[in-house]
């Protein structure tokens, strides 16, 4: 009888170890499809539309992709290295430079349409808003364009520089700058809605719901009301918040310079749970189907369950991912500080796995303004080492031959 019970007892167990565990080793992780080589830094988020991709380069190219096979339909020598992630209305393209140029360019063949020249680098992204194009500027600057001739309609001149990312949102546009202020104007004039001080440099805000959200410098995760500047709550993480929050079923997520990317309730602040990478976390994420994809600066793209908090997969590369992927039912797409742009098919099931120790690519401290050589053609897809670990099946092994010996060994003794 006591053996029967023992031997049931090792049953149940090896079944619930193989039904609750074993899931985690047969997880899919996502396949290259293909790199395609620029030959210098990516900071410049991708833009798809209609089977093409948009991105500039530090080889001073934007540069246009076929997502079909990860060949360049066309690129344009832009003179300066290209931060600015491309806006993308009426097929056009719009970005800035580190000379200070934005560039209209048609997205059929990659001819110039028009530029303005402002006085400083342009590494903010513009964005188009009730028909105009909006920019900011290391000159300190918010420019208002004309969309059909780069004529500057207005300008509004802020406190300090101007490199992060910018937000329209009732008829008001929202920026932060490096003198420690985020500002509300009005769209149409240029005049000043509101301006908060929050002592360090202010970084991209994002909306969700008519409430800004926007990290500092110092670390804090703020969010504002959007029509009085009225500061709600702040939460405290322990390194530079780069990124816009993004917002998603009421919570709010962001990465830190700290190397985590956070979930706080979107009305209150409170931590839902956090996740740990290998390096700072400097681009928004992206969030589709309940799946957070975020860039790290240990050179993965993370893939996070957005309830939980937990690993689905990463994908390493050969540098820091600094850039937003764009995601699609099938793809997602993304570049790297290694100069490649990568299309990867994501998998067709999911499974939430526990994160393992491994060696991570060295990165670079980030990008100069010296541009390396292009590389012209599509990279050929490399093989990419595995980085999940799974040891359930080897101590299942092991748990089943101990039991037949210990069996084996009373079997023999009685």
């Amino acid at each position: 009888m006591k053996r029967s019970l023992i031997a049931l007892f090792t049953i149940t167990l090896a079944t619930a170890i193989i039904t609750f565990a074993a899931p985690a080793c047969l997880a899919e992780q996502p396949s290259l499809e293909w790199a395609y080589d620029t030959g210098s830094y990516i900071t410049s988020s991708p833009n798809y539309q209609n089977a093409m991709l948009y991105t500039g380069s530090y080889d001073n190219h934007m540069y246009c992709i076929f997502t079909m096979n990860g060949a360049a339909n066309w690129k344009f020598n832009a003179g300066s290295y290209i931060a600015s992630s491309p806006e993308y209305y009426d097929r056009t393209i719009y970005f800035g430079t580190g000379d200070g140029t934005v560039y209209a360019l048609d997205v059929s063949r990659g001819a110039e349409k028009w530029r303005f020249t402002a006085e400083a680098n342009i590494d903010s992204s513009p964005i188009f808003y009730n028909g105009v194009i909006y920019v900011g500027s290391d000159d300190g600057k918010l420019h208002a364009l004309d969309i059909s001739n780069g004529k500057e309609i207005w300008n509004y001149t802020a406190t300090g520089t101007m490199s992060s990312k910018i937000e329209a949102y009732d008829g008001k546009i929202y920026f932060g700058t490096s003198g420690g202020k985020i500002y509300a104007v009005e769209n149409y004039n240029g005049k000043e809605k509101w301006s908060l001080d929050l002592q360090e440099k202010v970084n991209s805000p994002g909306i969700y719901k008519g409430l800004v959200y926007v990290g500092t410098k110092d670390g804090h995760i703020y969010c504002i009301d959007h029509n009085s500047g009225r500061i709600i709550w702040k939460y405290k993480t322990d390194g530079e918040v780069y990124a816009k929050p993004v917002g998603y079923q009421d919570v709010i997520f962001v990465g830190s310079g700290d190397s985590r990317l956070y979930a706080l309730d979107a009305s209150t602040g409170d931590l839902v749970w956090s996740y740990k990478t290998d390096g700072p976390i400097k681009a928004s994420v992206v969030v589709k189907d309940g799946v957070v994809y975020a860039g790290s600066g240990d050179g993965y793209m993370h893939a996070v369950d957005a309830k939980f908090g937990m690993m689905y997969w990463k994908y390493m590369t050969g540098d820091a991912v600094d850039t937003t992927p764009v995601v699609t039912d099938k793809n997602i797409y993304f570049g790297s500080l290694d100069g490649k742009v990568y299309s990867l098919k994501l998998p067709s099931t999911l499974v939430m796995v526990t994160p393992v120790p491994t060696a991570k690519p060295s990165t670079t401290t980030g990008p100069t303004l010296s541009p390396t050589p292009t590389a012209t053609v599509p990279a050929e897809p490399s093989v990419v080492p595995s980085d999940s670990f799974c040891p359930i099946p080897g101590i299942f092994a092991a748990f089943i031959l101990g039991v037949g010996i210990v069996f084996n060994y009373r079997k023999r003794r009685y």
